[in-house]
C-alpha cells in the first residue's frame, strides 16, 4: 500500500474521531477559550525548567544537610521524614507537567476539532499560534550563560511538537532527579531500620538491666525488712533484758539498805555491849580499889612495895581485862568490814569479765589490720609522691604519716585544705568520680565480696577503735588478775579459778 494512502487514511480517522468527539460532547468550549488555555499551559510548560531547577536545588541542600542530621538525637528518622515528603513534592509537581502538558496538547487538539467542525477558521488559528510566538517574554539567566546575571528577551514556541519535546525532556530531567531521590530515600530508610534496631537493642538491653536493678532492690528490701525485724526483736528484748536488770537493781538497792540497817544495828548492839563491858570493868576495878583500901585500913602488915605491887598488879589486871573486851569487839567489826570487801570485789570481778567477754567477741567478729606508721621504701616511680598530710616526698604513703597520727587529726587537715574524704585531691564540686575500696573496711574479704567505702584508708576510724579495743582488754585483764590477788588475800579462795582466755594477752 503506497504511504501517502497510508497517511490519508489515519488522518481521516483521526478527524472522524475528533468528529465523534464533538458530537458527543454537549457542551464545546468556544474559541477564545481555547485560546486561553493554549497560551497559559503553554507558559506552564515553559516554565517547568524553573520548577524541576528549584527541585535539584532542595534536593543539593538537603544532602548538604545530612551530616548535621547524623549528629542530632534522632537525626536520622527527621532526616527520612523531610527527604521522603520532598520526594512526594517532586513527584506531584512531575504530575502537574504531565497535567499542564496533556491540558495543553488537548487545547491543540480541541482548536482542530473546532477548526474541524467549522466552528473556527484554520487561518485563525493559525495567526494566533503566530502571535503567541511573537510575544516577548523575560527570562533570568542561569549562571553557565552567557549574560549572567542580566535579563535576557525570548520568544517561546506554543507548538505542540515543540512544547511535546520539552516536556519529554523536563520530565526526562525530573524522573533522574526522582530516581536520585528515591535511591538516596531508600539507602536513608536501611540506616534507619539498622538505627531503629539498634536502638530496639539498647531499649531491649536496658529494660532487662532495669528489670534486674528492680529485682536486686526488692530483694534488698526484702533483706533490709529482715533486718530491721531482727533489729527490733533484739531492740525489744534489751528492753525487757534492761527491765530485768532495772528490777535486779532495785532489788539490790533494797539489799543494801536492809544490809545498811542490819549493819547499824549490829555496830549499835556491839557499842551497847562495850558500854556494859566498860561498866562491868571500872566496877570490878572499883571494888579491887574499896578492897584494898579496906585492906589497908585494917593494918595489913605488907610493906609499901608490896600494897604497890598489889596496885600495880590490880591494875594490869583490869587493863588487860579492859583490852580483852575491846578487843573482842574490834574483831567484830573487822568481820564485817571483811565481808564487804570480798562482796566489792567479786561485784568488780563479774563486772570486768562480763566487760572482757564483750570487747573478745568484738575483736573476733572485726579483724583489722594494724596500721603502722614511719618511713617505707617507695618503688622508683613513687619516689617524688607526697604525703597529703605532712608534706613529705618520697619517704612513706600518707596512709602512713607519723607525723599526723589521729584520724581526727587527719580529717581536720583534709577539711582546711577543701580536699576529697574520697580520694584526698582537691576538686570542683561534691562528687567524686572515683570508687574508693578501703583496704581496712574490706580487709579478709575476696575482691568480690569487698564493698565500696566513703572514705579514703587513711581516715579510716577501724584500726583506731581496734587498738582502743585490745588496750581496754589489757587494763580488764589486768583489774581480773588484782581482784584475784586482792580475794586470796581475804582468804576466799577464788585465786585459784581458771584466769580468763583475755588475761594473757597484750
Amino acid at each position: 500500500m503506497d504511504p501517502r494512502d497510508e497517511w490519508e487514511q489515519c488522518i481521516e480517522r483521526e478527524l472522524r474521531r475528533k468528529l465523534e468527539i464533538v458530537e458527543e460532547t454537549p457542551v464545546r468550549p468556544t474559541e477564545k477559550l481555547i485560546q486561553q488555555k493554549l497560551k497559559h499551559f503553554g507558559n506552564k510548560c515553559h516554565d517547568a525548567w524553573d520548577v524541576i531547577e528549584t527541585s535539584q536545588r532542595e534536593f543539593t541542600n538537603m544532602m548538604h544537610s545530612y551530616d548535621e542530621f547524623l549528629k542530632e538525637r534522632g537525626g536520622v528518622l527527621h532526616f527520612y521524614v523531610k527527604l521522603k515528603t520532598l520526594f512526594c513534592e517532586h513527584k506531584q509537581r512531575r504530575q502537574e507537567i504531565v497535567r499542564n502538558t496533556e491540558n495543553f496538547v488537548m487545547a491543540h487538539e480541541w482548536y482542530e476539532i473546532l477548526v474541524a467542525a467549522h466552528e473556527a477558521e484554520e487561518l485563525s488559528r493559525l495567526e494566533f499560534l503566530r502571535e503567541l510566538n511573537e510575544e516577548v517574554y523575560y527570562e533570568s539567566t542561569r549562571p553557565d550563560q552567557p549574560g549572567y546575571p542580566n535579563v535576557e528577551e525570548v520568544h517561546r514556541d506554543f507548538s505542540r511538537e515543540t512544547v511535546s519535546r520539552i516536556a519529554r525532556r523536563q520530565l526526562s530531567h525530573l524522573d533522574s532527579l526522582l530516581d536520585e531521590e528515591w535511591a538516596t530515600k531508600e539507602n536513608v530508610k536501611e540506616r534507619l531500620q539498622l538505627s531503629q534496631e539498634q536502638e530496639n537493642k539498647t531499649l531491649s538491653d536496658l529494660k532487662t538491666s532495669v528489670e534486674e536493678l528492680n529485682e536486686d532492690i526488692s530483694n534488698q528490701m526484702r533483706k533490709m525488712k529482715k533486718t530491721i525485724a531482727n533489729v527490733v526483736s533484739t531492740m525489744e528484748t534489751l528492753l525487757v533484758e534492761i527491765d530485768s536488770v532495772n528490777d535486779a537493781l532495785r532489788n539490790l538497792k533494797a539489799e543494801t539498805e536492809n544490809f545498811k540497817k542490819d549493819t547499824k544495828e549490829k555496830i549499835d548492839d556491839l557499842n551497847n555491849e562495850q558500854q556494859k563491858t566498860t561498866s562491868r570493868i571500872l566496877e570490878s576495878i572499883n571494888e579491887k580499889h574499896v578492897a584494898l583500901l579496906k585492906r589497908v585500913e585494917e593494918g595489913n602488915e605488907r610493906t609499901q612495895e608490896e600494897r604497890a605491887q598489889d596496885r600495880n598488879e590490880a591494875e594490869q589486871t583490869s587493863t588487860e581485862s579492859h583490852e580483852k573486851e575491846l578487843t573482842s569487839s574490834q574483831r567484830s567489826h573487822e568481820d564485817t568490814a571483811t565481808v564487804e570487801t570480798i562482796r566489792h570485789y567479786q561485784r568488780r570481778l563479774k563486772h570486768n569479765k562480763e566487760q572482757l567477754h564483750e570487747i573478745e567477741e568484738f575483736l573476733r567478729e572485726n579483724p583489722v589490720r594494724e596500721r603502722h606508721f614511719g618511713e617505707r621504701r617507695m618503688r622508683s616511680r613513687e619516689s617524688d609522691m607526697r604525703c597529703v598530710y605532712c608534706g613529705s616526698r618520697g619517704s612513706h604513703y600518707s596512709d602512713a604519716c607519723y607525723v599526723h597520727r589521729s584520724v581526727d587529726e587527719r580529717v581536720d587537715l583534709l577539711k582546711e585544705e577543701n580536699r576529697c574524704l574520697r580520694c584526698l585531691e582537691q576538686h570542683e564540686g561534691d562528687r567524686c568520680r572515683k570508687v574508693p575500696r578501703c583496704f581496712y573496711c574490706n580487709f579478709n574479704k575476696s575482691e568480690g565480696e569487698g564493698h565500696v567505702t566513703d572514705h579514703h584508708g587513711s581516715i579510716c576510724r577501724r584500726p583506731e577503735e581496734f587498738a582502743r579495743a585490745v588496750k581496754r582488754r589489757k587494763m580488764i585483764s589486768d583489774e581480773i588478775e588484782h581482784c584475784y590477788r586482792r580475794l586470796d588475800e581475804l582468804g576466799t579462795g577464788e585465786a585459784n579459778h581458771a584466769a580468763p582466755s583475755g588475761a594473757s594477752l597484750d
